[in-house]
């Protein structure tokens, strides 16, 4: 827990050290040519920048975004290492991926044919196969073998990649369907041609399900999500705490009412603190009801949240300035977005810029 001050009464502190370690359990326990970082979303709201970091000092070989704007904020900062954009590039954008040396992804055959006939500067291609997203991605086998062509016979175009996403997170035949279909849409090109085929999601961490040579790290380098069929996830550890202070405490009696639309009515005399984190924070409005810390003790929140604050009904040992702990290892990200009937990711990537990211390498 961090009592480092911070401008604002409301912060999330990033524990570095056990994205380290959750990615270093990772690699060192599937046994996997390269692995992707995925950082998009901000790194899932930890902070794409530091993260990346941490990624690349633990050996990870390369950065994965959803968006050209994200790829560039990582390219200020590491001049060399490689960067995927997920997403879609716009073929006027094509200039400034050559430039600064970023992948793309391939995910449409008549894009791909618009990109062959413009590009005039050699680029990093990854094709995306869509093996049940439905989503992004080349969806038959003579569509992988036209695209595949086209690269072969350009030379500005490099094959670096080939990969697809599940759909699934916990179905392993459904997953195994996905890797089958994949295998059959890619059969008739030469994948050794491609430096990194990459399936396995943190969903699918696992050597019975790699397929390929590169692995994908995404929510569970976060420690967000417990790869089953690790047998050392239970070493992987949430890394992202979610903290403020009360700002204020009033003793009011029996009767009285809480927050918008008065949802909430004291039973007896009590007290209610209030803490400054709201929905524009990404503390929910569906948190109502859940408990957050002060002092090792669970006090509920009360009444609706807010934009910017919420009340939390307490006792006489509360006070003005109170550390108050919203995420931690007790208050978990997985629980809260079990609770409020959302997934991990969500809750992440939620906190809101004007919440201050503090970061350590403690343990």
């Amino acid at each position: 827990m961090s009592l480092i001050r911070t401008q604002r009464r409301t912060w999330a502190e990033i524990n570095l050290k056990r994205i380290a370690n959750n990615i270093s359990l990772i690699l060192d326990t599937i046994n996997s040519a390269y692995s992707i970082a995925v950082v998009k979303a901000n790194a899932y709201g930890h902070g794409a920048v530091e993260v990346s970091k941490t990624a690349i000092e633990c050996g990870v070989d390369m950065l994965a975004v959803a968006t050209l704007e994200e790829a560039l904020i990582l390219r200020e900062n590491y001049a060399d290492h490689p960067i995927l954009v997920l997403g879609v590039i716009d073929i006027d954008d094509l200039v400034i991926v050559a430039e600064k040396k970023i992948s793309v992804t391939i995910h449409d055959l008549d894009w791909l044919k618009l990109v062959d006939r413009e590009i005039q500067y050699p680029i990093n291609i990854h094709l995306k196969i869509d093996t049940g997203m439905t989503r992004l991605g080349l969806h038959s086998a003579d569509q992988v073998n036209t695209a595949d062509h086209i690269l072969s016979e350009n030379k500005l175009l490099k094959k670096e990649g080939l990969y697809t996403h599940y759909a699934f997170g916990e179905s392993l035949p459904s997953m195994r369907n996905q890797q089958l279909l994949f295998e059959r849409l890619t059969r008739d090109i030469d994948k050794s041609a491609y430096s990194y085929v990459h399936l396995s999601n943190s969903a699918a961490l696992s050597d019975n399900l790699s397929v390929g040579n590169t692995i994908r790290l995404g929510i569970s380098m976060y420690g967000l999500l417990e790869p089953k069929r690790l047998s050392n996830s239970s070493n992987i550890k949430q890394a992202l705490s979610l903290y403020t202070r009360v700002t204020q405490v009033k003793n009011v009696p029996e009767g009285t009412c809480v927050g918008y639309d008065h949802t909430f009515t004291m039973k007896e005399s009590g007290y209610i603190a209030t803490i400054p984190i709201g929905y524009a924070d990404g503390f929910l409005r569906r948190n109502q009801g859940r408990h957050v810390m002060i002092a090792g003790r669970k006090y509920p929140v009360v009444g609706r949240i807010c934009m910017d604050q919420c009340m939390v009904l307490v006792d006489s040992s509360v006070c003005p300035g109170d550390l108050v702990e919203v995420i931690n290892d007790e208050l978990s990200v997985c629980q809260m977005s079990e609770e409020i009937g959302t997934i991990p990711y969500e809750i992440v990537c939620l906190i809101s810029s004007r919440v201050p990211r503090i970061y350590n390498s403690g343990n």
